[in-house]
């Protein structure tokens, strides 16, 4: 079989397609090959969690205060549930990692499930909230999983989203993981498609929050550990990311165009 990578040219730098999203089951296979333990072998990630401020103030705090029967796709530890385990009923969650997986998430005990082939392995509406957490830009079929997450959820359930929307960089130039700090295969969702995607599966978008303006994640990387669990910072960050929003451009070109928001954070209610 040919390299994926063989594949990948200049047209998906645009926003305008997305790379991977249309591959054969053989692709996607080996696309999963090269990504499944990926994040996890990436120097400088281990137990800590660093986006619990950015998880409260775009996504939990637009939530209803009872949660049902939830699904974490892609959650390994599952950290990102910590905050309002006392709200969730129950947890699945979906993982290629046989490394990161959890016994415990505050008083949960989540049942780990491995992905499937043929798409989310439970019925039709299974769950009042599903959450890949930053998990869909690591995976080539993102509208099949988008579709997959809308049969899952009951009637009025809910998807979070919060994922890169910029190219984060070309593939065919990427070093390895250890020394650009990103997997070999993750890239960003164009926010436009993004969004199409979302409708054309069934859901209205209840909260759209523009994150990750780069210059202030820099400045604050070096004033705080963990940025992003910084309330300040964060607020910070949305209001200079609104500020830019007429500049979202997937790829940028020169330091301007490097001013912009780089990240989506979405509350999307199935029909």
């Amino acid at each position: 079989m040919a390299n994926i990578l063989d594949k990948y040219g200049d047209e998906y730098l645009t926003g305008e397609k997305l790379f991977g999203d249309d591959f054969t089951r053989e692709e996607i296979a080996q696309w999963f090959t090269l990504e499944a333990e990926a994040y996890s072998s990436l120097e400088g990630y281990g137990t800590n969690y660093p986006y619990h401020a950015l998880d409260e103030l775009t996504l939990y705090s637009k939530l209803p205060e009872k949660l049902g029967r939830v699904l974490g796709i892609g959650s390994a530890l599952g950290f990102e549930f910590e905050p309002i385990a006392g709200r969730i009923e129950s947890l699945d969650i979906v993982e290629p990692s046989k490394k990161w997986r959890s016994e415990k998430i505050g008083a949960l005990t989540p049942v780990y499930h491995d992905p499937s082939e043929d798409g989310l392995p439970f019925p039709d509406e299974s769950f009042d909230l599903i959450f890949p957490c930053s998990s869909l830009h690591h995976i080539p079929n993102v509208s099949y999983t988008v579709r997959e997450a809308a049969r899952c959820l009951r009637k009025n359930g809910i998807l979070l989203l919060r994922e890169p929307i910029s190219s984060m960089g070309d593939l065919r130039k990427r070093g390895g993981a250890k020394t650009s700090g990103l997997t070999r295969m993750e890239r960003g969702i164009p926010l436009d498609l993004f969004l199409r995607i979302a409708q054309e599966s069934g859901f209205t978008v209840k909260s759209r929050t523009l994150t990750g303006f780069r210059p202030v994640i820099l400045l604050a990387s070096k004033l705080f550990k963990k940025s992003y669990n910084s309330k300040t910072v964060v607020r910070l960050d949305c209001f200079l990311a609104w500020l830019s929003r007429f500049n979202c451009s997937y790829h940028a070109a020169g330091f301007w165009g490097k001013l912009r928001p780089t990240a989506v954070s979405l509350v999307l209610v199935k029909k």
